[in-house]
Formats: structure tokens, C-alpha cells, sequence
């Protein structure tokens, strides 16, 4: 399998991060289980329903800025290394 960025192989497995921005608002999510990275510019492969958890985790976060005067958070969450993760 190769990357649809780069067009290097992709390693199956791994874990990946995705950081999502919004206004000035930084989300850093870690330790995400991947189907397949990148081995050049490391460019995860995730499953649709593992992708969707974590943006449905994210989102209310995005969007607490708005009805509050505090600064836009910014937040970082690691997921431990799991067994998923490996396999």
C-alpha cells in the first residue's frame, strides 16, 4: 500500500496524532491506533469508527470558546498504548 500523500509505503499498524485548530484553539489527540502509517511523512491511515470517536470527543472542545471569556484552550490528550494498537 502506498501513501496517498507521498506515494511512500505505508507500515501497517502504529499510532498516529491528529491536531485539530480552530480560531486559536490547539487539540493535539496521541497515541490514535492506525491501520497504516506513513514511513516518510507519516500520514496515518485510520478506521472510519476509531476516526469518529475522536472527533466526537474533539468537538464540544472546539466549540467551548464560544460561550466562555476565558482564552481558547489549548489541550492535549494521549490515549495509552493498547493492545488495538499493536494488532
Amino acid at each position: 500500500m502506498k501513501c496517498a500523500t507521498c506515494d511512500s509505503p505505508m507500515i501497517p499498524g502504529g499510532l498516529a496524532t491528529q491536531i485539530y485548530r480552530q480560531g486559536e484553539s490547539v487539540i493535539t489527540v496521541t497515541g490514535i491506533p492506525a491501520v497504516a502509517i506513513c514511513s516518510k511523512c507519516d500520514n496515518a491511515i485510520i478506521e472510519w469508527d476509531v476516526a469518529q470517536q475522536v472527533e466526537d470527543m474533539v468537538q464540544p472542545l472546539l466549540k467551548w470558546s464560544k460561550g466562555h471569556s476565558l482564552p481558547d484552550p489549548v489541550v492535549s490528550i494521549a490515549f495509552p498504548y493498547h493492545e488495538l494498537a499493536a494488532a
